[in-house]
């Protein structure tokens, strides 16, 4: 899904992810930010989670792409080249982790789903900030912190990339118009491969087939059009969709829960206080 980055406002570069500072192995913080970009893709020797309590988040790196909705989180490990990319109204909270900290961490970058208690502890992580001591009460809690995010559940969401070049064709095409409707035949012939070549490229370029990618990029879509203000059937029309209720299903398929309860869940998270 295309992000429509010269309309976004660049942010400027965050110094967190280069302090070294192993003393304190998380450091937090949290911004509230209206169609934001950062300026370049960049890497830094912390690791950083990602969790936007209000609006939606996009990471994107040479391997994959992941936009999540505030029930889940991206982690992207130390030197990982990333772009972000929040648009619509975002508060972003931001944890950078010391490298040796990071190291029991996912070795790659995953979308991981937060808890309720994960939730409040990312928050409270923000208001502690930098600057605490060894061995306070500030730093034993960013400890129990890692301890809980390392058992967090990975969720399969993400966008896996290529640059083969008949399969990068397609997942362009895809991508350009995620609610139009195209057969395998018509894919093949963006691709010049024919239908079996095409699937088998697909599937070694990703790891999927391209029915799979393509719901995940139309739940993608879908997450962008929810959060701001769509009805599930209106999100089910746009993108192709005759009846709602297969919709719903192809939904709950990637997400594991309906469109509904996200909208529930967002009606909730915009009416509290974060």
């Amino acid at each position: 899904m295309p992000t429509h980055q010269g309309k976004l406002t660049k942010l400027r570069p965050i110094t967190l992810g280069f302090r070294e500072e192993p003393e304190r192995p998380v450091m937090g913080l949290c911004l509230t930010v209206d169609n934001a970009v950062c300026q370049a893709p960049h890497a830094h020797p912390r690791g950083q989670l990602l969790y936007a309590s209000h609006g939606l988040v996009r990471v994107s790196t040479p391997a994959g792409a992941w936009l999540v909705p505030p029930s889940q989180a991206v982690w992207i490990p130390p030197h990982v080249v990333h772009e972000v990319a929040l648009p619509g109204a975002v508060t972003l909270h931001s944890l950078f982790v010391a490298e040796a900290a990071a190291a029991p961490l996912f070795d790659q970058c995953s979308v991981i789903q937060v808890s309720s208690l994960l939730r409040e502890m990312i928050l409270r992580a923000g208001r502690l900030g930098t600057d605490y001591e060894p061995d306070t009460p500030a730093d034993r809690f960013m400890r129990v912190l890692l301890d809980e995010m390392a058992q967090a559940t990975v969720t399969e969401i993400g966008l896996p990339m290529s640059t083969e070049p008949r399969v990068k064709r397609v997942m362009d095409a895809l991508a350009e118009r995620p609610g139009l409707v195209f057969s395998m035949a018509e894919l093949a012939q963006v691709a010049c491969a024919s239908e079996r070549t095409l699937a088998r490229l697909f599937v070694k370029a990703v790891g999927m087939s391209v029915g799979d990618w393509n719901r995940r990029l139309m739940v993608q879509h879908a997450l962008t059009l929810l959060d701001a203000g769509h009805s599930v059937q209106r999100v089910a029309i746009t993108l192709g969709y005759t009846e709602s209720s297969s919709f719903i299903d192809m939904f709950r398929g990637v997400m594991g829960q309906a469109p509904g309860q996200f909208v529930g869940q967002r009606g909730a998270r915009h009416g509290g206080v974060s």
